[in-house]
This record gives structure tokens, sequence and C-alpha cells, in this order.
């Protein structure tokens, strides 16, 4: 592994892993971990918690299927919804800003589940 496809080092999940020696080429487009953050936010536009809208995008290894999930959250998530992740199944875990309590995201690692602060493309292509 020499590098990561779409520039995002904590980003180990294997569709981002750049096999062999060649060194990943400048990102030219929006990546797909960006797309479904985009949709967790827009999303949380539409909760009705007066205090903290989370929007939430839930997908497969592969980005298509029901098994081995990946979670989009657009903030990370408390102690108890990070449990429930846990147990859920999920590998990957992106959120776009910290939540408050960061013990969610410390539950996550201690139960096998890898969080991704994924904020490098915050305010590209928009």
């Amino acid at each position: 592994m020499s590098g990561f496809k779409d520039g995002v080092p904590a980003n180990t999940h294997p569709l981002n892993l750049v096999p062999g020696p060649e060194a990943p080429g400048e990102v030219s487009r929006i990546p797909l971990y960006e797309v479904y953050m985009r949709m967790a936010e827009e999303l949380a536009k539409r909760s009705t918690c007066s205090r903290l809208q989370v929007g939430t995008v839930i997908t497969d290894q592969t980005l298509e299927n029901v098994l081995d999930k990946v979670v989009f959250v657009s903030a990370s998530p408390c102690v108890m919804c990070a449990k429930l992740i846990i147990n859920s199944g999920v590998t990957h875990l992106f959120y776009r800003k910290a939540y408050r309590d960061p013990t969610g995201v410390e539950v996550l690692q201690q139960g096998g589940v890898v969080p991704v602060l994924y904020d490098r493309w915050d305010q590209e292509w928009r």
C-alpha cells in the first residue's frame, strides 16, 4: 500500500487503498466517500432535534449491498449510538464533525469499528 485514493490517510477502508508502488494521482472529482457524507448532511437538515441535527447513511463495504455496513454520519456518535452501531455489524464509520463528547468514538474503536473524521473535502465541489 502506498497511498489513499481520496487523499485522506485516516480512511483505511479497503476500497480507498492504492495497491502497489505507484502513488495515487491528484483527486480530480468528488470521492464517493464524500458523496455519501453529503447525503448524510442533507438528511440532517430534516432532523427535528433542536440541539443537534444529525443525518446518517448506511451502506456496505462495497458501497452497494447490506452486509459489512459502512456508516456516514454528519456528527460522531454518542456512546449509546456507538454501541448500537457496533452491534449492527458496521466496519467503518465516517463522520464530518466531532460530537462534544469524544467517548462515542473511543467506544467504536474498542468495538472494532474504524472511525474516520472525514472533513478534508468539506468545502470542495460546492
